[in-house]
């Protein structure tokens, strides 16, 4: 499966190649991600999208456009879909939108599956504090879903609620850059009860922290830099055969400067033996898109990806941006950046 969007003559077209159905049945023998895998194949138009990119890149705004950030309000919120899912034939066009109040956004979601319902933890900030806490959406078997409960709030930013199964337990890793660690936490009553564990890296500006388990090791993929400089083109990759104790860098971190693909975008996934990296692509903006990475080397001495597909903005008219993507036990969840008039809010 190969997904992009093309325009032509004002209107949007899904590209979309092979019929594959989503493989929804990952185990991993230590870890056990509560994400499943996605299936992809090869994507011909992406040398055409890269281009596009490039072009968006390096014009200068308007006039216009800087008086449409004055008007404009822009806003993440978040997309599922429940169900089997079957990328062969998906536009996006189906998904449900869950749309937060107007005085705070909703990002980063991670779904689990726990007694036939879902839990979406996402970051959830109110934009008079723009400090994010960690929340938790529960949805029902009905489709119905509750307003998001705060699980985890430690005063300064957190975002991004990465969540694994590790020796019968959960953990969660957000991101806490704001406190120049990298932290761990434990599920003592799920899904509200978090506990502080450990620090697993400290006196470091790391974001969006992602485990993955292969050929025996644990892999942490995150961005990080020193301060004052950007948090979204440098891939830091460390290792570990136990989440709970040492993690060592890779030798050559950072592994990938990259403006365009390399901070993380959502839990990475196997499809016919090769390993997938979702990856951020912040040419145009922060979190502009998703780029889809085929991991072609990974050991402590060696990275290489490369690109194989990118999820454009493009299926709504309000939209401008998207930079999660996971899913788990039949329900897909991404988030997505839309703009409106602030008159007519």
């Amino acid at each position: 499966m190969s997904i992009g969007i093309e325009r032509h003559n004002h209107r949007i077209y899904l590209i979309i190649v092979d019929n594959i159905p989503l493989d929804i049945n990952a185990k991993d023998k230590k870890i056990k991600l509560v994400d499943s895998h996605f299936a992809i194949s090869s994507f011909p138009q992406a040398e055409t999208v890269k281009q596009k990119d490039e072009s968006a890149k390096k014009s200068r705004p308007s006039i216009l456009t800087l008086l449409s950030r004055k008007l404009l309000r822009f806003t993440w919120h978040l997309a599922i879909k429940t169900g089997s899912m079957d990328l062969g034939t998906e536009n996006f066009s189906d998904l449900k939108y869950l749309i937060p109040p107007r005085d705070r956004l909703w990002a980063d979601p991670f779904p689990v599956k726990r007694n036939g319902k879902y839990y979406i933890f996402i970051e959830e900030q109110p934009h008079s504090t723009k400090i994010g806490v960690i929340s938790v959406i529960e949805i029902q078997e009905s489709g119905n879903w509750n307003m998001p409960v705060t699980i985890l709030d430690t005063g300064y930013h957190l975002s991004h609620p990465f969540i694994f199964e590790w020796q019968d337990n959960l953990y969660m890793i957000p991101e806490s850059v704001a406190n120049q660690s990298v932290d761990l936490y434990r599920c003592v009553s799920f899904p509200y009860e978090w506990k502080f564990e450990r620090t697993i890296l400290n006196t470091i500006r790391a974001v969006d922290a992602t485990l993955f388990e292969t050929d025996g090791l644990i892999w942490m993929f995150l961005n990080a830099a020193g301060k004052g400089k950007s948090l979204n083109d440098q891939l830091h990759i460390y290792y570990s055969d136990n989440p709970l104790g040492e993690w060592k860098p890779h030798k050559r971190n950072p592994v990938k400067t990259d403006l365009k693909s390399t901070r993380p975008a959502g839990q990475l996934f196997t499809y016919n033996g090769e390993l997938y990296r979702p990856g951020q692509d912040c040419s145009v903006r922060y979190g502009y898109a998703i780029t889809i990475n085929r991991i072609t080397s990974l050991t402590p001495d060696e990275f290489t990806e490369e690109e194989v597909t990118k999820i454009l903005p493009t299926w709504r008219q309000d939209m401008v941006g998207t930079h999660t993507l996971n899913h788990n036990d039949g329900l897909t969840v991404m988030d997505i950046l839309t703009r409106q008039y602030k008159w007519l809010l």
